[in-house]
């Protein structure tokens, strides 16, 4: 007798192009995780900037209602070079977190590149 519809004496190997779109799926995910994390890590790291040049803001406003003006210039000199380090340090940040998401990014693309190859082959 035939064998019953959907199935056969031989074992079934997946085709290459459903490997293929489950490794974009997977891909896809992986590098939303990777995105989202990155976003969030960014709004943290600006967070940290607004609440620091606030502070250097109320800091500022303190020492002139109660040292005068030439102790303002020297704060704000200090307090100045304090927000400067603090935008470098999250301009450094953000690129190296973009640099993360790509070189996530890419290294999930040929892992999953290589399983496709390996599989279809």
């Amino acid at each position: 007798p035939p064998p019953l519809l959907g199935l056969s004496s031989a074992p079934s190997r997946p085709s290459a192009s459903s490997v293929a779109a489950a490794a974009a799926a997977a891909a896809a995910v992986v590098f939303g995780f990777v995105a989202t994390a990155s976003v969030v890590v960014e709004a943290l790291v600006v967070g940290f900037e607004v609440v620091v040049l606030v502070v250097a803001v109320v800091v500022v406003a303190v020492v002139a209602v109660v040292g005068g003006a030439v102790v303002v210039v020297v704060v704000v000199f200090v307090v100045g070079a304090a927000a400067a380090a603090v935008l470098v340090a999250v301009v450094v940040v953000g690129l190296v977190v973009v640099l993360l998401v790509v070189v996530v990014g890419v290294v999930v693309v040929v892992v999953l590149l290589v399983v496709v190859v390996g599989v279809a082959g």
